[in-house]
C-alpha cells in the first residue's frame, strides 16, 4: 500500500481529498490491527494460563511492535517473543505456534499510523484555538491543551468523511467536550458530573434564544417546555449552587476562632457521656475504698518440687534397693505413708513431701481473719512433718 502525503507543516488546513485519502488509510489499518489482535489472541489463549487475559496481551504486542514495523518474517519472532506475557517469549516452540499464520498486514498498519499522525499535526492548532477560550477557567493553558489533543485523538478514530463534512468540523465538538469535561472534574472544589455541566450550558444557550425571541427574561415553565424537560428537572437545574467555605475562616469580633472549632467532632464523646462516665469512675472508686485490705492467698499453689527427698523416702529406697528422687506434692497437704507394692518390686517411688516455704509477709494482726489463721497453722504443720 502506498503510503499516505506527509502532514502538512504550520496550520494549513486540509483538503477534502486529503481527508478521505487519509480517512481510508486509517480505516485500512484499523482493520488489519484488530485482525492480528484476535488471530494473536486466539492463539495465546492456548499457551497462556486462565489467569493472564490473551487480549490485553495481544493489544501490547501490537502496540510496542507498531514503531519497530517494517521487519521480515524470520525476525518477528525474535521480536515479538520478548514482549509476550508470563515468560512465553522463553520457549522459542510456543513463540512458533503463537506466530503461525500471523495476518500482520505491515504496509496497512504504517499507513494507518501515519494517517493517524498526519490527523493530529494538521489540526493541532485547531486544538490551541479552542483551549484559548478557556484560559481563565482556572486550568493552566499546558493541561487545556493536553485535553484537548485527547479529544482530537478520539475525533480522529471516530471521523467518517462519507457523512459529508470536514474534519475540523466534527473534531471541534470532540475538542470541546474534552476541555470542558476537564473544567468541570478538576477546577471546582466540589465536584459536578460532566452530563450536569452539559445540561446546564443548553439550559443557558436556550435562555439566551427564548431572552432576545420574547424580549423578557424566559421563566422556568418556558424552559422546561423549549428543552422537553420536567420542571422539577429545570428547577434542579437553575438552583444556585452553595459557595465553598474554607473551615480556617475566622469567627467573631476578636478573631480567634475558626469556622473548624464551631463544628463538631463526630468521633468525641458528648458532654453528658463523659460526665456520665466520671460518675461511674468516682463510685467505683468510692466502693474499692470500702473493702478490707488485701490479704495472703488461702490456697497455695498445687504442687511444688522439693531438692531432696525426705528420710523416711531414703529409708524405704534403701530397704528395696532403689534409689529415692525428688518428689512433688501438695504444699498444705499433710506427708502420706509410702506404699509398699511400689517399693517391693523395685520401681523408684513417687513420694509427696512439703517444703519449707519461705514467708514473704510479716505476721498477720491479732484481727486477721479466719482463712489467715488457717494458712498459718497449715505451714506450721508442713514444717513438723519435714
Amino acid at each position: 500500500m502506498i503510503l499516505p502525503p506527509a502532514p502538512p507543516t504550520g496550520r494549513t488546513v486540509l483538503t477534502a481529498a486529503q481527508e478521505r485519502a487519509l480517512a481510508s488509510a486509517l480505516r485500512a489499518g484499523r482493520r488489519a490491527r484488530l485482525l492480528a489482535q484476535r488471530h494473536l489472541a486466539t492463539r495465546l489463549r492456548r499457551e497462556l494460563p486462565p489467569t493472564v487475559s490473551a487480549r490485553a496481551a495481544a493489544v501490547a504486542v501490537l502496540a510496542a511492535l507498531l514503531p519497530r514495523l517494517p521487519l521480515a518474517p524470520a525476525q518477528l519472532p525474535a521480536a515479538v517473543g520478548p514482549l509476550l506475557p508470563h515468560g512465553l517469549g522463553d520457549d522459542p516452540v510456543a513463540v512458533a505456534r503463537a506466530l503461525d499464520g500471523w495476518p500482520l498486514d505491515q504496509d496497512a498498519l504504517r499507513a494507518g499510523a501515519a494517517a493517524r499522525a498526519a490527523f493530529v499535526a494538521a489540526n493541532h492548532g485547531l486544538v490551541v484555538a479552542v483551549a484559548r477560550r478557556y484560559q481563565h477557567h482556572g486550568l493552566p493553558f499546558d493541561d487545556l491543551v493536553q485535553e484537548g489533543t485527547v479529544g482530537l485523538l478520539r475525533a480522529v478514530d471516530l471521523f467518517d468523511p462519507a457523512r459529508g463534512y470536514k474534519f475540523s468540523t466534527y473534531a471541534v465538538w470532540w475538542i470541546k467536550q474534552a476541555i470542558r469535561r476537564a473544567v468541570a472534574t478538576q477546577v471546582p472544589l466540589a465536584h459536578v458530573p460532566g452530563n450536569v455541566q452539559d445540561e446546564r450550558a443548553r439550559l443557558a444557550r436556550q435562555a439566551h434564544a427564548l431572552h432576545a425571541a420574547l424580549g423578557r427574561p424566559p421563566s422556568r415553565a418556558d424552559l422546561a417546555a423549549a428543552l422537553g424537560l420536567p420542571r422539577a428537572r429545570v428547577d434542579a437545574l437553575t438552583a444556585p449552587l452553595p459557595a465553598p467555605v474554607p473551615l480556617d475562616l475566622t469567627m467573631g469580633d476578636a478573631e480567634t476562632m475558626t469556622l473548624g472549632d464551631l463544628l463538631p467532632d463526630p468521633a468525641a464523646l458528648r458532654p453528658h457521656d463523659e460526665a456520665e462516665a466520671q460518675e461511674l469512675a468516682a463510685a467505683v472508686r468510692a466502693a474499692l475504698a470500702t473493702l478490707p485490705p488485701a490479704s495472703a492467698p488461702s490456697s497455695p499453689p498445687a504442687t511444688v518440687s522439693t531438692g531432696s527427698p525426705p528420710a523416711r523416702c531414703r529409708r524405704l529406697a534403701t530397704a528395696s534397693g532403689s534409689r529415692a528422687r525428688p518428689c512433688s506434692r501438695p504444699r498444705s497437704a499433710p506427708l502420706p505413708a509410702c506404699a509398699a507394692p511400689p517399693c517391693a518390686t523395685g520401681s523408684r517411688p513417687t513420694m509427696t513431701t512439703t517444703p519449707t516455704p519461705t514467708p514473704t509477709t510479716p505476721p498477720p494482726p491479732p484481727d486477721a481473719s479466719r482463712a489467715t489463721r488457717a494458712w498459718g497453722r497449715t505451714v506450721r504443720d508442713t514444717r513438723r512433718v519435714d
